[in-house]
């Protein structure tokens, strides 16, 4: 015969079991949660240090375009010539390659990367 004293154990077991399985849930959504939070912390960062980039690099464009319009060429473009003609350029825009006809300017600020091919290219993520 069942006692009444076994199934009071038994029920108490059982509530315990639901509550603990509960919490463990309850602590992954948690987690999960909190990995999400994280996540999108970050993509806001990386947007931003994006935007940062993009902004230093359409600085740099106005240089290399002014150098392009003093020489005919982009031959011969540095980094260091358009610091000459806009010293306030941003410390993370170089100019990684040039060719007569064409030069490519980039800024990496934090772990986002934007370039620009010139004469006719877009603002774009990624490097040169």
């Amino acid at each position: 015969m069942i006692k009444l004293s076994h199934v009071v154990w038994l029920a108490v077991a059982a509530a315990a079991i639901v509550g603990i399985v509960a919490g463990i849930r309850a602590v992954g959504r948690g987690s999960d949660d909190a990995s999400k939070n994280l996540n999108a912390l970050l993509s806001v960062q990386v947007s931003a240090a994006g935007t940062v980039a993009a902004e230093n690099v359409r600085a740099g464009i106005s240089a290399l375009d002014t150098f392009f319009a003093a020489n005919g060429t982009y031959d011969g473009a540095t980094t260091e010539k358009l610091r000459e003609l806009n010293p306030g350029l941003a410390s993370g825009v170089t100019v990684v390659w040039s060719r007569p006809d064409a030069a490519c300017l980039q800024s990496t600020v934090e772990n986002a990367t934007v370039s620009v091919t010139r004469p006719n290219g877009d603002v774009i993520n990624g490097p040169c």
